[in-house]
């Protein structure tokens, strides 16, 4: 065979074998979950597409929304812009729906033992700024858009929360000792929405149900309903937190509140609650 029919064939080989090659690759990097995918459908655009992928399960995971002071002299609450739905699952996954259109997406990863779950704004994720109390949120000419996530899990360790809303409406069963963390405008709602079973007048189930709860919380808020309880709940309220608890079942309470710390519950828990604040 001459040189140049050498080359040739040498040059069709590799044509063909290349792509084999390459998609080898991805394969043996997804199996070995270096990569994780994300799969898009689409109903013809951006908007209202909803994404989706699986996970590895970690022991930290950690929300992030944006964060920021509410405009001065608008009227009304803080809109949630992030919301994420945590619950727990034989099967780690997520998904979301980018209902607002343009770029707003969300950042998926992992570093060590921690799963961070980060809301990343289209123009520039980290413009830091205000918001508008109405339906249209934004800061100086960076507007945000809510987004709306399922993240399930087999288990986790600790939770830390940062500017997003975090909603956990049913634990495992004698679900282990949890510890969540919580800055700059997060807010955690336990147990609003799930069932329970009553016996006799008494409660013998809930769905929000942990053995024990630390919560560290600065400058955020946290909400408990008539579906969460917890054997033993630590408090650790700092800087101008809110606590709220609607019907909720607390055995053993301690820890300490604030002089700015915001209560909102029913007498029975208000004393409980004094009894934190050291005076």
């Amino acid at each position: 065979m001459r040189t140049s029919n050498k080359i040739l064939t040498a040059l069709l080989l590799l044509v063909f074998l290349a792509p084999l090659l390459i998609a080898l690759d991805l394969k043996n990097k997804l199996g070995s979950k270096e990569y994780s995918l994300d799969n898009r459908k689409e109903n013809g655009s951006d908007y209202g597409s909803l994404r989706q992928g699986t996970l590895q399960p970690y022991k930290v995971v950690k929300i992030t929304g944006p964060f920021f002071q509410k405009v001065e002299g608008t009227p009304g609450e803080l809109p949630a812009i992030f919301t994420c739905h945590l619950r727990p699952s034989a099967t780690a996954a997520y998904s979301y729906g980018n209902f607002g259109g343009l770029r707003d997406s969300l950042r998926i990863y992992n570093s060590g033992d921690t799963l961070f779950i980060k809301y990343v704004n289209g123009k520039d994720e980290d413009t830091p700024g205000a918001v508008d109390a109405n339906s249209a949120h934004y800061s100086n000419t960076t507007y945000y858009f809510n987004l709306e996530a399922t993240v399930s899990l087999p288990n986790w360790d600790h939770l830390e929360i940062e500017g997003a809303t975090v909603l956990i409406d049913s634990l495992p069963l004698s679900a282990p000792s949890m510890s969540v963390s919580l800055r700059n405008f997060g807010h955690l709602k336990l147990g609003y929405f799930g069932s329970k079973t009553d016996s006799g007048g008494v409660t013998t189930f809930m769905s929000c149900h942990t053995k024990d709860l630390t919560l560290h919380v600065f400058d955020a808020e946290v909400s408990m309903g008539a579906y969460f309880k917890a054997d033993h709940l630590n408090l650790q309220m700092n800087g101008h937190s809110t606590i709220e608890i609607k019907d909720a079942s607390i055995n053993k309470l301690d820890g300490s509140l604030s002089d700015d710390t915001k209560v909102n519950a029913n007498w029975n828990y208000i004393r409980r609650l004094a009894l934190l604040t050291g005076k």
